[in-house]
């Protein structure tokens, strides 16, 4: 790994960008040069929090003119990860992107083909998969022949104070979606990633229930997922639930073993998994997990050594292509004839 650490860059200066600015500034593979955001006063507060020394823009172009970073962190509005992405892979710059992986299927095929014209590296923000519980799942699954069936429940809580506090969130042109775009997308990709085959088809309805008076977006969906080899995920999600709960998911594997993740604890058979403990610092909700940490260290690691990034661009668009298959669906099932 490089000694010098990568000018790094911030372009969305909400919530989630403190896990990120938490995760830049706590090793040694990169300094936090710059931060950009609409609104001054919030890209001030993560640098008066995070890096004292970076600089502040209104203008993302701005920013990469002025401050040339090495790394971007992208954690804006969905609507805008897609040509933010592309323009930095153009420039030669390493994209660490938030999810979604754009917002429709012409983004994402897009964002393929600019990763594929760049020099530069590219993650999407999937970083659950790098828990050390979720690394265990995988193993465990592994050891006992593959997996066969997963099903998963996500239950948060997303009412008006959520879809009122910015003028992107529930907005359907501007978040993509709701329920499963934002919220239960890194379950969901958990489960996808646990089978080797591809994806063909994919049946499912979202519903918008109890937010319908100022949201635009589902809070509610439910979808059948199957794979070339048999495997099939059931999963269900909702924004309606009391309160932000800790995601359930379950694995049976192909020589009947099941593997559950239930209040992050481990479970085969019924018989504790011990696994071990994440080596970093929560920032951020419970119910989001410690994986950025984990996540963006080994993002540097591999922009720096040019080796391959742990969440690939193509690894995510199978979690992506399903999802906007969810979207066509409305009950119907969707033929993935893409993979």
């Amino acid at each position: 790994m490089s000694s010098t650490p990568l000018r790094a860059a911030i372009i969305g200066c909400g919530a989630i960008s403190k896990s990120h600015a938490s995760a830049i500034t706590a090793g040694e593979y990169a300094t936090l040069v710059a931060l950009c955001d609409v609104l001054p006063q919030r890209a001030e507060a993560l640098r008066d929090a995070f890096a004292k020394d970076a600089a502040v823009f209104t203008d993302w172009r701005k920013m990469l003119d002025v401050a040339r970073p090495e790394a971007v962190h992208v954690c804006t509005p969905h609507d805008l990860h897609a040509e933010m992405a592309c323009e930095c892979l153009a420039r030669g710059i390493h994209v660490y992107l938030e999810k979604p992986a754009g917002n429709t299927p012409e983004e994402l095929a897009a964002l393929c083909r600019a990763e594929a014209e760049s020099r530069a590296r590219l993650t999407v923000s999937f970083q659950n998969r790098r828990l050390p519980v979720n690394r265990r799942i995988y193993e465990l699954i592994e050891e006992n022949g593959g997996a066969r069936a997963a099903r998963a429940m996500v239950t948060w809580h997303r009412g008006i104070e959520y879809y009122t506090a910015d003028d992107w969130q529930g907005r359907l042109a501007r978040e993509g979606g709701g329920a499963m775009i934002n919220q239960a997308i890194h379950t969901l990709d958990l489960l996808v990633s646990a089978f080797p085959a591809p994806p063909v088809s994919v049946q499912g309805e979202t519903a918008l229930w109890e937010n319908a008076a100022f949201s635009e977006v589902e809070d509610n969906a439910g979808l059948l997922v199957t794979f070339a080899d048999g495997g099939k995920i059931c999963f269900f999600a909702s924004n309606d639930y009391g309160g932000d709960a800790q995601n359930i998911y379950e694995v049976l594997t192909k020589n009947g073993a099941r593997i559950t993740c239930m209040e992050g604890k481990l479970f085969k058979n019924g018989e504790r998994v011990e696994v071990e403990t994440t080596p970093a610092a929560l920032v951020g909700k419970s119910c989001w997990g410690v994986g950025h940490a984990v996540a963006i260290r080994e993002f540097y690691e591999a922009a720096a050594t040019g080796t391959e990034v742990p969440v690939t661009l193509t690894s995510a668009a199978r979690t992506m292509r399903i999802l906007f298959a969810l979207y066509r669906s409305h009950g119907e099932k969707i033929l993935l004839t893409d993979e």
